[in-house]
């Protein structure tokens, strides 16, 4: 939805370079939007240097009616937006199973304002890896489950 088609990204420059200034009088009104999900080895909400990005996550763009526009971040945990309309967004990351958000703190989402010709970078999502309980935790649990109702 967000991305012009070759044609229409042509005919924009064209635009801009016949009449120079006039690419918000004109409603071309876009931004950029960057970020990186990483892995928080150590689950503080903080990247360090050592905790790499994370590849083949989703991220979502959101207006008031809902997801707009959605990427998959690359090899280097990086994802970004282009030629995202002036006005209001929210960005939020798809989880997986097995992993839990610690970085933005609330609800999770960057909530931003675009304005004409502007990016803003720093979107970033930090996810650590939650271990799955083993088996023999399993085991344990229902073990403990049938010792209370023989007791009751």
């Amino acid at each position: 939805m967000l991305r012009m088609t070759l044609t229409g990204v042509a005919l924009v420059v064209l635009w801009i370079a016949a009449f120079p200034g006039s690419a918000r009088a004109g409603s071309i009104e876009f931004g950029e939007l960057h970020g990186t999900k990483w892995w928080d080895l150590n689950g503080n909400g903080q990247r360090d240097a050592n905790e790499p990005g994370l590849e083949g996550w989703q991220i979502q763009l959101s207006d008031s009616t809902g997801v707009v526009a959605a990427t998959i971040t690359d090899a280097n945990g990086d994802y970004w937006f282009t030629d995202v309309p002036v006005g209001a967004w929210d960005l939020a990351e798809v989880l997986a199973p097995g992993w839990m958000q610690t970085f933005p703190s609330g609800d999770g989402q960057h909530h931003v304002s675009v304005d004409f010709g502007q990016v803003i970078t720093d979107l970033d999502f930090g996810n650590k890896e939650v271990p799955e309980p083993s088996g023999l935790v399993l085991l344990g649990l229902g073990l403990l489950a049938l010792a209370r109702k023989r007791r009751a």
